[in-house]
This record gives structure tokens, sequence and C-alpha cells, in this order.
């Protein structure tokens, strides 16, 4: 091969390096603010509940979640991984390894790593 040749091969490389950091970033990103989003709003949430009922006694704010939101949290968000009611602890022996990850957070895991693979390749 000829020097062009390997420089022109080195330089395709650097770009696609620089376009692979960059659509991590962005995914990155976007991932951040969607916890962002999510927490100021189950902040704001919290926040509002005993305000509206401290005036109110029929307490109509915690009478039932709504349809929309009740169903993904029930059974995406919250749920844990496997079909048990905890996030359980994983222990080899007495050594602490963590826990396991709910269901949210483990497609988020899967979309990371299946954006990994197919950016790399």
């Amino acid at each position: 091969m000829r020097a062009r040749d390997v420089a022109a091969a080195y330089v395709a490389i650097q770009v696609d390096n620089m376009l692979y950091s960059y659509y991590m970033f962005i995914m990155l990103s976007g991932i951040v603010a969607s916890f962002l989003v999510h927490r100021a709003a189950i902040d704001t949430s919290r926040y509002n509940r005993p305000l509206t009922c401290l005036n109110d006694d029929w307490q109509r704010f915690f009478r039932s979640p709504h349809r929309i939101y009740a169903f993904p949290k029930q059974h995406l968000i919250c749920a844990p991984l496997f079909n048990v009611r905890y996030s359980n602890k994983i222990r080899l022996g007495r050594l602490l390894l963590g826990r396991l990850p709910t269901r949210f957070q483990s497609l988020l895991l899967a979309a990371i790593i299946t954006v990994n693979t197919f950016l790399r390749a």
C-alpha cells in the first residue's frame, strides 16, 4: 500500500470514531434527560399531593392513580426483572454483588448494548 492510501484509511477511521462518539453522546444525553424529566415529574407529584389535600375533606387526589400512568409504572418502571416481588440482592457466599435491575433499567441496558453493537459493526 502506498502512504497516501494508509493516510486516507487512517482519516476514515478517525471520522468513524468521531461520528460514533457523537452518536453515543447524543444517546446518553437523551437517556439522562429522560431520567431528569421522570424525576422532576415524580418530585412535582410528591410536592403537590399534600398541598391539594390540605383544604379538601374528600382527598380526591389520593383516590386512584391515572390509568395511563399506572399500567407502565406497575408493569415496566417499578416491576422487578423476574417474577419476584422485590428487586433481590445477588449474593455469592458472603459477597454482596448488588441488586437485580428493574425491567425498565434492563431495557435501557439492552438498548445501550444494541446501539453499541450496531454502531461498532
